[in-house]
């Protein structure tokens, strides 16, 4: 338990790419880690904020086949997508009940034709969006 590299206060979410890389959302850190099939540390990304590739609550992570990973970042009301060293690509989301909007989303999934299927607690929704980019 800890805040340090390989540490965690409050996972949250898990993804495994197609190479066997694991990462792991921390809630209370608000950041990503990578980790080896073997649990060893690779790399962590992320921070507490509202910039690009800044959480304020990194709750969900998904990753596709191309090895993009998305994080589902609740309290900041979007999705952000990285590559996966942890390079910011994209976000998307904003707070409201519409379309692309949400309202606390917490669970980020990637389906096999690349859409990105994220529920949103407060809308009391599940939302599809199209493919992102590479998938």
């Amino acid at each position: 338990m800890g805040s340090g590299d390989g540490q965690f206060l409050d996972p949250a979410g898990l993804a495994v790419d197609a190479s066997g890389h694991v990462f792991v959302t921390d809630q209370t850190t608000d950041r990503v880690q990578k980790f080896d099939s073997d649990g060893t540390f690779i790399l962590a990304w992320g921070s507490m904020g509202f910039g690009n590739g800044q959480f304020m609550g990194a709750v969900a992570v998904a990753v596709n086949a191309a090895g993009d990973v998305f994080v589902a970042d609740q309290d900041n009301f979007r999705v952000q997508k990285f590559d996966n060293n942890g390079t910011f690509l994209t976000a998307w989301g904003g707070n409201g009940g519409g379309d692309g909007a949400f309202r606390y989303p917490n669970g980020v999934a990637v389906t096999p034709s690349g859409h990105i299927l994220v529920t949103d607690t407060n809308n009391d929704a599940s939302r599809s969006s199209m493919p992102m980019g590479r998938s």
